[in-house]
């Protein structure tokens, strides 16, 4: 039998299919193993991470335990719990303390896929999926302890909720309506316990609310007898309370640190700042701006912008041009075939980019300060995995978009490993002390070789650094006879001179060449001492760490 052309054509669809399938998975696999790869020591770990290794060992433990952070804010108990249930069940380790957020870096994926799926279909649950695994901002903070680890998981229904009171009003399915409503409220609540700048993410119940409220549409609802006025009451009180309340917390919130870090109205007026507001949003997602913190390295994306600077390059170019092809075909949706989600999702991203612009500022979304607008990657992602399956539906040549698409994503995938890890293995990494590693973790290598030459009695490490303190007292706690002091707590106990005339202290110190004056205070003090001294080297062959132990001093007389 002499193959037809409607035969042919099936046959191409289907290879088609399967291919895009096969490659699909093999985006997610790549994804999720740059997740795990060497989650014990690329990057460093630091001081706010191992805080909460250290408070959950000491709940365990029965001890009084002070819970406010460093920064003097509440834990997130979302995160604390798995960290304590994991340290109930396993020996304390790097990795282990990174778990919770790997666990909650691979759960944003399946959420996604779930409530993506309910809301809008198949076709865009399957793009903004395999875009949150593949974004560079999502890898890492899968990679970090903290609590911004968890910031798209807790976000992303709170804006699936919200779509899906308006998605399913259309239907008269009020039942849900009222569900989900609720939904969305309690999750902006848990949303706000992980990281406070998440309540930006109420700014789609706004965006719902207003449409609710328009009064040509409660007017056709009700003359078409589609509604039932009580349910819509309860349903717009509930939407005005989670405003009116997202607007009083941030008006009395208590912490003069969080106010410290909002940003300035006055900011977006300059007309030098122009370059940077374009350039951060898209840098953010690309990779750039956790490379350039973590690691000390800029993307390929970034070019012909030269380093350290907002001008103009690829990325820039290619998120705008995306995004604003996406919004157009959301605005299409909703005019053409009435799905006022549509609509709702691109309002609600413009409304959160502008709140968090006016509130938050641009400065919050800059190196070192980015788990403040991962509040935004969610709404983001939604925003162009929707819009482009709209575009997608109206293609003819639909396997070029598909081979643009996996190109662009194997290309972001080999961007995170040659400038995360591949450079961090080359360098030890170029940015933060705390983030500069070897192959051996420097404050894990460190207590090793302290732990190896210690001796009888009550060993105590010292250090001027936060950076190194939560970390060696999380790796020290299981350990008998010792203990991890900030160098300002030592000096006021009794028994610190004893111990160093007997040879029981180490100092741990960052390298001078981090600009920090610990190194040179411990050299200061201990001048008159004899000193066995050693470095902890990172990939390079660079010092990060300095041990120092002076030696006992023999008995007068």
């Amino acid at each position: 039998m002499e193959p037809t052309p409607h035969n042919t054509g099936r046959r191409h669809r289907f290879a088609t299919r399967w291919l895009a399938a096969i490659n699909l998975m093999g985006l997610i696999v790549v994804a999720l193993w740059l997740r795990c790869y060497q989650l014990e020591n690329i990057p460093g770990i630091n001081g706010d991470e191992a805080w909460y290794g250290v408070k959950a060992q000491q709940l365990l433990a029965g001890q009084d335990v002070d819970l406010r952070t460093p920064t003097g804010n509440p834990p997130n108990p979302l995160f604390l719990g798995p960290v304590l249930l994991l340290h109930a069940c396993f020996p304390a380790s790097f990795t282990l303390l990174r778990m919770a957020a790997l666990l909650s870096g691979v759960a944003v994926l399946v959420v996604n896929w779930l409530l993506c799926r309910w809301v809008f279909d198949r076709r865009t649950a399957t793009v903004s999926t395999v875009l949150l695994a593949i974004l560079p901002i999502n890898i890492a903070y899968s990679r970090f302890a903290w609590d911004a680890s968890q910031s798209v998981l807790t976000t992303l229904p709170v804006l699936y909720f919200s779509l899906a009171a308006v998605r399913f009003a259309r239907d008269s399915r009020w039942r849900t309506v009222v569900a989900s409503t609720g939904a969305a409220v309690v999750m902006l609540g848990i949303a706000a316990l992980v990281h406070p700048t998440n309540l930006l993410a109420g700014a789609v119940m706004a965006a719902v609310l207003a449409t609710w409220l328009r009064w040509r549409n409660i007017k056709r609802w009700i003359d078409g007898g589609r509604i039932n006025r009580r349910v819509m009451a309860v349903t717009c009180t509930i939407l005005v309370l989670a405003v009116v309340a997202v607007a009083l917390w941030a008006g009395v919130h208590e912490s003069e640190r969080f106010r410290s870090r909002m940003g300035d109205p006055r900011e977006l007026t300059e007309p030098k700042a122009a370059a940077a507001r374009t350039a951060l949003i898209p840098r953010l997602l690309t990779g750039a701006t956790v490379y350039q913190y973590v690691g000390g390295s800029r993307s390929w994306f970034e070019w012909p912008a030269p380093k350290d600077t907002y001008r103009l390059g690829i990325d820039i170019l290619v998120f705008w041009g995306t995004l604003t092809v996406a919004i157009g075909f959301l605005w299409r949706s909703w005019k053409t075939n009435g799905r006022i989600e549509d609509r709702v999702l691109a309002a609600a991203w413009a409304f959160e980019i502008m709140v968090f612009m006016l509130i938050a500022g641009p400065r919050n979304m800059i190196p070192g300060y980015e788990r403040y607008a991962i509040c935004l990657v969610g709404p983001t992602v939604l925003v162009a995995a929707r819009g482009w399956s709209l575009c997608y539906e109206t293609l003819r040549r639909r396997r070029l978009l598909l081979v643009t698409a996996s190109l662009a994503a194997w290309l972001i995938l080999a961007d995170f490993q040659v400038h995360y890890f591949s450079f961090i293995h080359r360098t030890g990494g170029e940015a933060h002390r705390a983030f500069r590693t070897g192959p051996a973790e420097p404050k894990q290598a460190a207590l090793d070789q302290i732990l190896r030459q210690r001796g009888d009695g009550t060993t105590w490490i010292v250090t001027t650094e936060y950076w190194l303190e939560w970390p060696l007292r999380y790796l020290a706690i299981g350990e008998k006879n010792l203990h991890v002091l900030l160098h300002t707590d030592a000096i006021e106990l009794p028994e610190y001179q004893q111990a160093i005339r007997e040879g029981r202290v180490w100092f741990v110190e960052f390298d001078e060449s981090f600009g920090q004056d610990g190194l040179q205070k411990i050299r200061a003090e201990m001048a008159h001492h004899d000193m066995r001294q050693s470095t902890i080297d990172d990939y390079s062959g660079r010092p990060t760490l300095h041990i120092f132990h002076p030696l006992p001093m023999a008995p007068s007389g």
